[in-house]
């Protein structure tokens, strides 16, 4: 098939959308599919250079992916970016060649609207990543339910879902018709040979925002290595630089960080409760596949995970201390935990992985 990747979130290499978008591109590519990927009009050099040997990339969308409504008025902000970035994406797919599908690894609810005034009868498949509300858009089940809309009396091919479960709560109402589908989730992880013995390595990874409490990261990061563990941190935006201490391995971008993520004991995720209420992490589902136990927050997606696999600890709320009591009671634990993380390893791979994903994606 001749297939259209969009994502105008494919801006640079940190966040899930270069990682997401390089594996599925990889995988379509051999499996035979003819490959072009629409980005962000100001894709950074290095993306296009790290696409080179798969795909094609064109550098195209003029409207951002993520954003404050209130930039673009105090009251009204919401609807003034939806209609705004709708007509700015539409006028820039009508530049797009025809295709037999055209795929959205990372879709908004501008972003189907656009699609609806401009996918000329192809089919299109879209992923969507958070709760049709967030705290930036309390009214974000309206513009999905708009878009929707359009959709259906478009007579678009659409087909929307999530790789969570707990997502058609949220959409599966706003469907105009139609089923809001859940998708596997494209980690692979690193296969794990046996359960991890000693808690001696722990992990702090993914993309530096205030959501994923980076402000928390240097003190927790300062007092494990004073309890005596070894200490990981990505730091892809250098924003911590190199003073964490003697016992503290701070990363750059790492070209594929489930390895990085698969040398440490346990990985902690510092993470806002609110915010990480219906969403998922990356960092959290790589450790997972790859049989590394995980710290998360309570009342959590990432936490609703530890409840089911029993791979990791929990804290209440988001701060030093009870973070550290989280780590303290994984190292309490850490056999039955290690364990727990291994068979989740084990059974990953006949539910999930990238080309389970793309599979779903392609219907």
């Amino acid at each position: 098939m001749k297939i259209h990747l969009m994502d105008p979130g494919l801006l640079a290499r940190a966040g899930h959308h270069f990682d997401l978008d390089l594996k599925l591109a990889r995988w379509l590519v051999q499996a035979g599919h003819q490959l072009h990927v629409y980005a962000h009009a100001q894709v950074a050099a290095e993306v296009l250079q790290a696409f080179q040997p798969v795909a094609q990339v064109t550098p195209l969308f003029r409207a951002p992916t993520y954003y404050d409504p209130r930039r673009y008025d105090h009251s009204a902000g919401e609807l003034v970016a939806y209609m705004n970035h709708s007509r700015v994406l539409a006028q820039n797919l009508q530049s797009v060649p025809a295709a037999d599908a055209w795929l959205w690894p990372t879709i908004t609810a501008s972003q189907l609207h656009a699609c609806a005034a401009t996918a000329r009868n192809v089919p299109v498949a879209g992923c969507v990543h958070t709760e049709a509300r967030t705290l930036l858009h309390p009214h974000g089940d309206m513009w999905w339910r708009h878009a929707l809309l359009a959709a259906h009396g478009a007579g678009m091919r659409l087909r929307l879902g999530a790789m969570e479960q707990e997502m058609r709560f949220d959409y599966q109402p706003l469907m105009e018709q139609g089923v809001f589908e859940c998708w596997p989730h494209y980690f692979d992880g690193v296969t794990a040979a046996a359960p991890r013995q000693q808690l001696r390595r722990i992990g702090f990874f993914g993309h530096q925002r205030s959501e994923k409490g980076v402000a928390l990261i240097p003190a927790l990061v300062k007092a494990l290595a004073e309890r005596g563990f070894d200490v990981v941190v990505q730091d892809s935006l250098q924003h911590f630089g190199q003073g964490l201490g003697p016992r503290v391995t701070v990363l750059g971008f790492v070209e594929n960080m489930t390895e990085s993520i698969a040398t440490c004991d346990l990985v902690v995720l510092p993470y806002e409760p609110e915010s990480y209420r219906r969403k998922a992490s990356g960092v959290l589902l790589d450790a997972l596949a790859s049989g590394v136990p995980v710290v998360a927050p309570f009342g959590t997606l990432p936490g609703r995970w530890i409840d089911s696999t029993g791979a990791g600890t929990q804290f209440i709320r988001a701060d030093a201390a009870h973070i550290l009591q989280a780590v303290e009671s994984a190292h309490n634990n850490f056999g039955t935990i290690a364990e727990a993380a291994a068979q989740t390893a084990r059974d990953w791979r006949s539910r999930y992985g990238v080309a389970r994903f793309a599979q779903a994606l392609l219907g």
